[in-house]
């Protein structure tokens, strides 16, 4: 069970979850936020994932093999929002 506290995700090894988060800013079709997780000692990214910005909230879903191989210990989030992205 994924459990939100302030700004802390706990998450269990392994565990499935979805949560949701407030899109404070204007918000346009086509809009991209990229999650990822991050060890802070290595600052090796462990799981990133492309989400649909363009609502007023933006849906984050982990699943099983997102989060099997996360130890325990403490990872720093981080989202990050670009409106009309070039790829």
């Amino acid at each position: 069970m994924i459990r939100i506290l302030g700004t802390r995700i706990i998450l269990p090894q392994g565990d499935t979850g979805s949560f949701i988060l407030p899109n404070k800013e204007f918000f346009f079709n086509g809009d991209i936020a990229v999650f990822s997780i991050k060890n802070p000692l290595t600052q090796e990214t462990l799981v990133e994932k492309i989400l649909d910005a363009s609502e007023e909230f933006i849906y984050v879903n982990l699943e099983y093999e997102d989060t099997k191989n996360l130890s325990k210990g403490k990872y720093f989030w981080d989202i990050k929002i670009y409106h009309g992205p070039w790829y």
